[in-house]
């Protein structure tokens, strides 16, 4: 049995809409098309609309009993707080198949500068610990060192910018080009290239994504993943196209809000990737995060609707 567990779906956590329904859709495609029996629980604020689920109670204990109940598990978290690396380890430690990356791979993706710092050789933007200066020219892009969703980034434009920056943060040179991402797939020390899709960033906010995303020099995605031990299973990379060489951001080291388009996009789910099926045929499709309403939405909560188009 499978322990499916999404945090922004199972726990009463907090997260603004804007967040939280990018982790129900996720949450939603990931409990659609699968092969085996699955186990979870729910947020009984979102219980209407997974009645196929229990409602969660108490989440150490909920967690620990799936753990118990299943013999393998999928993990999706926030990076911030460790979330994401002390729920993988507790898998580990349950001695249970981990369908996500390992917790040492977790511990350093988790960490944009040494995430950026173990992958040298491959373009990526000059980048700084934050310590109330900096040698970078500006301008220049401030975020916390540990963080997801583009959740407290921001733009400085001249030297008078520095006194906003908090604490934990990373200063990078700023680069224009085209956004986009890369989901990969890892196994057996062999890592595919599933999909490319641009990104819709409004404000350093993620709002969707076009796919598919031609892009020469794909490898390079891929030579970054044996750079970082333990990358296995399914994670994310986020990067620029500026001149046409690629710029890598970050690696996102768990399964993506992307994930939701594949059936539309591919014709394949998560779980025919992990039988080995990659895909074939592609068609075009858009993922819009929407503030309102939305016709038909893949999925609502509060004021936020995401859709596939």
């Amino acid at each position: 049995m499978l322990f499916l567990f999404e945090y922004t779906t199972c726990t009463e956590n907090g997260f603004p809409a804007s967040i939280a329904v990018e982790g129900l859709a996720m949450f939603k495609a990931l409990s659609m098309g699968i092969k085996e029996e699955v186990y979870s629980f729910i947020n009984p604020e979102h219980i209407a609309q997974f009645r196929n689920f229990s409602m969660a109670e108490k989440l150490n204990e909920d967690f620990s009993t799936a753990l118990e109940k299943c013999d393998k598990a999928l993990i999706i978290a926030p990076e911030s707080e460790n979330l994401l690396y002390i729920l993988t380890e507790k898998v580990e430690k349950a001695y249970i198949e981990n369908l996500g990356i390992s917790s040492r791979a977790v511990r350093i993706c988790s960490d944009k500068y040494e995430t950026l710092r173990r992958v040298r050789g491959l373009r990526t933007p000059e980048t700084e610990v934050f310590n109330g200066k900096t040698s970078l020219d500006f301008p220049l892009v401030a975020k916390p060192r540990v963080g997801e969703g583009g959740e407290g980034v921001f733009f400085i434009r001249n030297e008078e910018g520095l006194g906003r920056i908090p604490e934990n943060y990373i200063i990078q040179e700023y680069i224009p080009g085209q956004t986009a991402s890369a989901s990969l797939f890892s196994s057996d020390n062999k890592t595919e290239l599933v999909s490319l899709q641009t990104q819709v960033i409004d404000g350093f906010r993620y709002m969707g994504a076009d796919i598919p995303f031609e892009i020469e020099n794909r490898e390079e995605l891929i030579d970054a993943s044996y750079r970082i031990e333990g990358l296995n299973g399914f994670f994310g990379m986020d990067f620029i196209i500026n001149n046409g060489e690629i710029v890598l951001l970050e690696i996102n080291p768990r399964v993506t809000t992307p994930v939701i388009a594949f059936e539309a996009a591919y014709g394949i789910t998560f779980y025919d990737i992990l039988d080995g099926k990659f895909p074939e045929r592609t068609v075009r499709t858009r993922i819009r995060k929407i503030e309102g309403k939305a016709k038909n939405p893949f999925i609502s909560t509060g004021n936020y609707s995401i859709v596939i188009r």
